[in-house]
């Protein structure tokens, strides 16, 4: 299981776009103005921002409001921060659902981000019951919105 989390860890820093390492204190109120206009990048860089200095619940509304938005990176950093408990209570159940969401709508993105998906899926239904599965496909098909 730990070999499984320092997976996770560096496919987590992988997903982060060299620009979040551009957005400094200075320039964070104008892409924070951004982001609330619904500019879908800002909020990913902004939630990349605060997610890169440990304030977790300041990263995840912001990836919440690009997962809704429909943004692929947002939806696996918020899949990730579910299932490890950072920035809110750790569920599994909801990690599962956003990365079966990733899997079904994201079809075809590259066969490493495929496979590494599929795999997720596989670890996290290993994780939850029979009727938290059931409920999670439950949610899938009723479109749950994150």
């Amino acid at each position: 299981m730990r070999l499984s989390h320092c997976f996770m860890l560096s496919l987590f820093l992988f997903f982060f776009s060299s620009s979040v390492w551009a957005l400094n204190d200075r320039d964070l109120p104008r892409e924070e103005a951004r982001a609330k206009n619904g500019n879908v990048a800002s909020q990913v860089q902004v939630g990349d921002y605060y997610y890169s200095r440990g304030r977790y619940a300041k990263a995840l509304p912001w990836y919440r409001l690009a997962a809704k938005n429909g943004q692929y990176d947002a939806r696996q950093r918020l899949s990730y921060m579910y299932e490890m408990g950072e920035g809110t209570d750790r569920d599994l159940l909801k990690a599962y659902v956003l990365t079966r969401k990733i899997q079904n709508e994201y079809p075809n993105r590259h066969s490493d981000s495929l496979e590494t998906t599929e795999r997720r899926v596989r670890e996290l239904a290993g994780q939850l019951t029979p009727e938290q599965l059931k409920q999670a496909e439950q949610l899938i098909k009723k479109d749950w919105k994150f």
